[in-house]
């Protein structure tokens, strides 16, 4: 279904008795704060009890809520552009078999299957067939999440236990051609022109996701150039906590060349790693 409202999905899946489950990524803005709040038995990092666990801390993070937590997450509800996660219902009692279930399903090879990025999710859910989607969602009962300008939502026709498949269908789902050359070529000119930094933002957290992080956010500013992408990668990558600060905002009425020759006079890259 397209175009849903999520608090009257959340409010419809309160009104059948379901839990429900809100997932956010490593840079949502009230990820710590429901950390802080809620007990440790109503959220988990995604990445902990896996082979990725190294990056929990920097990785997404699942939280059961209530109504109370839910206004508290209002800035990211409020703002699904910015590719937060996603949220899930399930059946009372589910929580530790829902959490198992996509754990089992993040180690691809040695890289990690990013399904906690709702664009990742989309791409997966519009593919699958009704056959092939309750292997996907296991015991997820109904999602809702943001796909280019709308709310949408998909209901698993058989929820349940499930093993990964041999051969998991949602695997063969390829990224856009655009996407996957941008990031390549990020990839690419942060391995030539800061190595060592970038090998330890690797060592502390999910690469490719923090490219794609740091290529909306260029595509929010308008940041189309070359010139501006590179600028904006390699300021991040030596900035502290891998990212610029909230000074880098862009102005009101500010075109996308002006906010970046702003950027370039107050924040020069420096000719050495910081």
């Amino acid at each position: 279904m397209n175009n849903q409202d999520p608090w009257l999905w959340m409010a419809a899946q309160r009104a059948q008795g379901r839990e429900v489950v809100l997932l956010l990524d490593g840079e949502a803005r009230t990820r710590q704060v429901l950390m802080a709040t809620l007990g440790s038995d109503r959220w988990s990092a995604l990445y902990n009890q896996t082979p990725a666990a190294q990056l929990a801390g920097a990785g997404p993070v699942a939280f059961l809520v209530g109504d109370a937590e839910l206004r508290l997450a209002e800035p990211d509800l409020s703002a699904p552009q910015t590719h937060w996660g996603w949220l899930a219902s399930l059946a009372p009692g589910d929580w530790v078999g829902w959490l198992s279930h996509w754990r089992a399903r993040l180690m691809v090879g040695h890289g990690l299957y990013r399904f906690h990025d709702n664009r990742v999710l989309a791409r997966a859910l519009n593919a699958l067939t009704q056959v092939e989607l309750p292997a996907y969602l296991g015991p997820t009962l109904s999602l809702c999440y943001w796909q280019t300008d709308v709310w949408r939502v998909v209901d698993n026709p058989a929820p349940g236990s499930y093993p990964v498949p041999s051969e998991p269908a949602w695997l063969r789902v390829p990224a856009p051609a655009a996407e996957v050359t941008l990031l390549v070529n990020a990839d690419r000119y942060l391995v030539r022109y800061d190595y060592e930094r970038y090998l330890q933002l690797a060592s502390e957290q999910d690469h490719e996701a923090w490219l794609g992080r740091r290529l909306e956010q260029a595509k929010a500013w308008g940041w189309e150039a070359s010139a501006q992408l590179e600028f904006l990668l390699l300021s991040s990558l030596r900035s502290p906590g891998f990212k610029v600060g909230e000074d880098w905002a862009r102005w009101p009425e500010e075109t996308p060349e002006a906010h970046f020759q702003r950027m370039r006079r107050i924040a020069p890259l420096e000719q050495g790693r910081t």
